[in-house]
């Protein structure tokens, strides 16, 4: 994660431009020696890489890093946070459910979920967390999508973007408990108990109900 102002400004400024030298990313009243400094950081850290002809360009992961680069705090928190919901579901209708014990939404049980790699499939990243967390094998389906958003007081918790996948399996024993969530079948049918998290009694609906792929836009105060 870029920290420095200096480091944010030069890859602001090849964010703008294909490549550039290194006298058009220097500011003019800046000693070269630090300056060359942080930009050797942003190279250590492969964001910025300089070609044989001496020209500075972005490398695929400064690009990644460069796309919010000049975004107030306040902004970044507004953009939705990509998950996977990991809807698992045993042949006599229980559901496999996770405690959370981290926070946001600390208390509150739900569908399992992690983040999406951009090196895989999200059907195969979503078996991989799956096993991960719980020591259960499954294939799963995309079935939904959409974002959820939480108000605390009228202030936001948290915003996602969510795409929910589903799984039938024989219910089997599943690990207990790891740092961030307990896990646990769940065989009763009241989703909008206190403890649930607020948007599982209407992703369970979605799901029922939805003759395919279904998009919820979902806001909760709670």
């Amino acid at each position: 994660m870029i920290e420095h102002h200096l480091q944010k400004k030069i890859l602001h400024t090849l964010v703008l431009h294909e490549r550039a030298r290194f006298a058009d990313l220097k500011p003019h009243d800046m000693d070269s020696n630090m300056f060359t400094y942080h930009l050797q950081q942003l190279m250590k850290q492969q964001y910025v890489a300089k070609d044989e002809d001496g020209w500075y360009e972005l490398t695929p992961s400064g690009k990644a890093e460069g796309v919010n680069i000049t975004l107030p705090a306040t902004t970044k928190w507004q953009q939705a946070h990509a998950i996977l919901l990991l809807a698992v579901r045993d042949q006599s209708g229980a559901w496999l459910l996770r405690r959370r014990l981290a926070q946001p939404t600390y208390g509150l049980s739900g569908f399992i979920h992690g983040e999406p790699v951009a090196s895989e499939a999200a059907t195969e990243t979503a078996a991989a967390i799956l096993e991960r967390r719980t020591g259960v094998a499954a294939s799963f389906t995309p079935a939904g999508s959409g974002y959820i958003r939480i108000f605390q007081n009228g202030a936001l918790e948290s915003f996602t973007a969510f795409t929910l996948l589903a799984a039938t399996i024989e219910q089997q024993e599943v690990k207990a408990q790891d740092e961030t969530g307990e896990n646990f079948w769940y065989e009763g049918s009241d989703f909008t108990a206190v403890d649930m998290l607020p948007s599982m009694a209407n992703l369970v609906e979605q799901l029922e109900s939805a003759s395919g792929h279904f998009y919820a836009d979902l806001r909760y105060d709670i």
